[in-house]
Parts: structure tokens; sequence; C-alpha cells
């Protein structure tokens, strides 16, 4: 597989478990401008992908979004939503808070929120065939064009 622009390969470490040759980006659209504005952060929102280079997961999961939660103080928000959609009997992501370190460094308190790809339509529909839509940014709002 090409490699793709602006990804770069790192070593994680999750609760003891290690991983090598894993990829890592920036994510968001308006998060990212938005963060690239501000003179006094650098706290980008990240994608983790454990299966870019070599065939490996975290408990199953093979793509992590950090999210950066840059718009809430209170970092509840998107918490509070998946938890009260899983309350309910809906189907979510996984979702946890986490404590991001780079070289030993904390570079943050990010929400983890496993990716909506083929282990969670698994998980939650028994299969991971069918269509599975992203809305594009177009200016005004998003579509699914």
């Amino acid at each position: 597989m090409p490699a793709r622009k602006n990804i770069k390969p790192l070593r994680v470490e999750y609760n003891g478990i290690k991983f090598d040759n894993v990829a890592v980006r920036t994510k968001g659209n308006l998060s990212l401008r938005s963060v690239v504005q501000m003179k006094d952060s650098d706290r980008y929102s990240l994608k983790i992908s454990f299966d870019e280079y070599v065939n490996q997961n975290l408990f199953g999961i093979t793509k992590i979004n950090l999210n950066n939660n840059y718009s809430d103080a209170s970092y509840m928000r998107e918490f509070l939503t998946y938890e009260l959609a899983e309350s309910v009997g809906l189907p979510t992501p996984k979702y946890s808070f986490v404590n991001v370190f780079v070289n030993d460094e904390l570079r943050g308190f990010y929400l983890a929120v496993e990716q909506i790809g083929g282990a969670y339509l698994e998980r939650n529909f028994g299969n991971s065939y069918g269509a599975l839509y992203k809305g594009e940014m177009t200016g005004q709002g998003s579509d699914l064009t």
C-alpha cells in the first residue's frame, strides 16, 4: 500500500501493551484549522491506525481517534453523548479518556474513540459489509455526495 501524506510511523504503549509500526496523522477539518490558528496550542486531534503497516489491533480495534475537545472546556460533552446513546441501547463506538504522552512528555487529556469501521460494524450488526457513508465538508456544511 503506498504511503499516504502526513502519516508518520510510531510506537504506541497502552497500559503496558506495546505496539510497533503504528501510524499517526492529524485528524479533523474544523478542529484542525482551529488549532492551527491558535497561538497558544498545538493539541491536534489525532488518528491512530494500528493496521496501516502490519496486521495488528488493540482489543479488536484497528483505528482510534484521539479527540482534543478543543471547544469543550468541560471535556465532557462528547463523552456524555456516547454514554447516553449507549445507556439507551444505541450502537456506539468504544470510547475512553486517555492521557497522551509523546517521548514521555504529557501532551494532553484526550477522548479516545473507536473509528467507525469494520470492527464496530461486526460487533454491533453482526457483519461488516454494506454501505458506510461519511459526510464531506463542502464549505456550507456537509453532504453525502
